[in-house]
C-alpha cells in the first residue's frame, strides 16, 4: 500500500475546496442584456433575467452547472421625486414651430434637444434668474426629439413632439 505525507493528502481535499469556492462566491457582471459567450470548454447563450443549465466538460469528465446573471440595483422613481427636482418646462407639447422654455425652479444647468437620429440641435445654458425663451424650431422635419437635462447632481430626458401641418 503506497503511503502519501499528510500534506499531499491534505492538499488534494483543499484544492477542490478553493476551487469551488472561487467558483461560487465571485460575480462578474458580463452582460446587461444577454450574451453569448464561447471559451474552451464552454457555450453559454442568455438573456438578461434567465437562468441558464449547461453541461461542462473539462478534461472529459461531464458536469453540469446552474449558472445565473448579476443585474444591477435598479432606481424606482414617482412622479411626485421627478417634480420635486424642479426640471426646467418646455411648452406646448408636442408643437409646430416655436416652443417656450422656462425655468421656474431656477435651475442651473444644460438643455439638450436631440433629433431622431441622436444630433444635438438645440443647446442652452440655464442660470437661476433665466427668463422665458421662444425656441424657433420651425426648420425642423415632424417627429419625436429627446430633450436632456443635467446639472451637477442630476441627468434627465423626456420627450418632444415637433408636428407639421
Amino acid at each position: 500500500m503506497n503511503r502519501y505525507p499528510l500534506w499531499v493528502i491534505a492538499g488534494l481535499l483543499w484544492l477542490p475546496a478553493a476551487c469551488l469556492a472561487q467558483i461560487t462566491t465571485e460575480r462578474h457582471v458580463v452582460s446587461a442584456s444577454g450574451d453569448q459567450l464561447t471559451g474552451g470548454f464552454l457555450d453559454l447563450t442568455f438573456t438578461l433575467g434567465e437562468w441558464t443549465t449547461g453541461p461542462l466538460q473539462p478534461s472529459g469528465s461531464s458536469l453540469t452547472a446552474n449558472l445565473g446573471f448579476h443585474q444591477a440595483d435598479l432606481m424606482v422613481s414617482d412622479l411626485e421625486e421627478w417634480l420635486d427636482l424642479g426640471l426646467p418646462a418646455l411648452y406646448p407639447n408636442p408643437f409646430n414651430q416655436e416652443i417656450i422654455l422656462s425655468n421656474p425652479a431656477h435651475r442651473t444647468g444644460t438643455l439638450q434637444i436631440l433629433d431622431p437620429q441622436g444630433h444635438l440641435v438645440v443647446t442652452r445654458q440655464l442660470l437661476p434668474q433665466s427668463a422665458p425663451e421662444t425656441i424657433w424650431m420651425g426648420t425642423l422635419p415632424a417627429g419625436a426629439y429627446i430633450v436632456r437635462f443635467s446639472d451637477h447632481q442630476h441627468q434627465t430626458s423626456s420627450s418632444l413632439t415637433i408636428l407639421k401641418q
